[in-house]
């Protein structure tokens, strides 16, 4: 009895785990931008709303923009009044979202390959 494998076949499961990896990779970073904005409108002090309103994401740039001229102020606080930060908070939120997400999203890729026994 003998054991091959077609290197042909280990070649096309190689694309495949290539575009499976690029797939996911794309949904994470959707998702990350998504988990970032929520997070800095759940974390915005609300006045007005005008900050939490304009804090928009950009899912082609893959970007997240708080077009608020005050917003550095909040984040950071002034002279005359105490930081209330809901910008980097939420990336480090973000950031264990992808440290927490990406192996996982890679196991479902390799499997979906049909690499499942690396």
């Amino acid at each position: 009895m003998s054991i091959s494998y077609s290197v042909n076949e280990l070649i096309n499961k190689l694309n495949t785990l290539k575009k499976e990896i690029e797939n996911e990779t794309n949904k994470l970073l959707d998702d990350t931008l998504d988990v970032a904005e929520t997070n800095m409108k759940l974390l915005a002090p609300v006045d007005t709303g005008y900050l939490r309103d304009n804090i928009e994401q950009n899912k082609t740039d893959k970007t997240i923009e708080v077009n608020c001229d005050y917003a550095i102020y909040q984040e950071h606080g002034t002279s005359q009044f105490k930081p209330q930060p809901f910008f980097y908070p939420s990336i480090n939120i973000a950031k264990n979202y992808v440290n927490k997400e990406f192996k996982l999203r890679i196991n479902k890729a390799i499997k979906r390959s049909g690499l499942g026994w690396i």
